[in-house]
């Protein structure tokens, strides 16, 4: 059983959606661009946050990939997100917990994505 850090369980994992088009867009940008003098701060003047905001290659017509850090129970506590759209689903993938890494969550996105396409099919 995995055991919750501050009352915040890790997790793992990818939902397809239902959506395209500019519905697609906006589930997309459900998320406000983070202004640049918020992206890293101090939190309690001691501990850095950060959000970091970019698109990857190879995700389909249009993706976001954010990752949000921040100090918690005496460590670091990572949230990835990455959503993006085809021309017939939108796919959210998140991975939220102490430690990873970005290749790591990458990587898991791009066996998600693969699984997806090579298992959806189109009606």
């Amino acid at each position: 059983m995995t055991v919750p850090v501050n009352g915040e369980y890790p997790y793992s994992g990818a939902i397809i959606v239902d959506l395209t088009g500019a519905a697609a867009d906006r589930y997309i940008d459900q998320y406000r661009t983070t202004p640049s003098e918020c992206a890293n701060i101090l939190v309690d003047g001691t501990e850095r946050a950060a959000v970091v905001e970019r698109s990857l290659p190879g995700f389909g017509t249009r993706s976001r990939y954010l990752t949000r850090s921040y100090p918690l129970a005496g460590g670091r506590w990572t949230e990835r997100i990455l959503l993006y759209r085809t021309p017939t689903y939108l796919m959210d993938i998140r991975q939220h917990g102490p430690g990873g890494s970005d290749a790591g969550f990458q990587a898991f996105a791009r066996q998600v994505r693969d699984l997806v396409q090579a298992n959806l099919k189109a009606t």
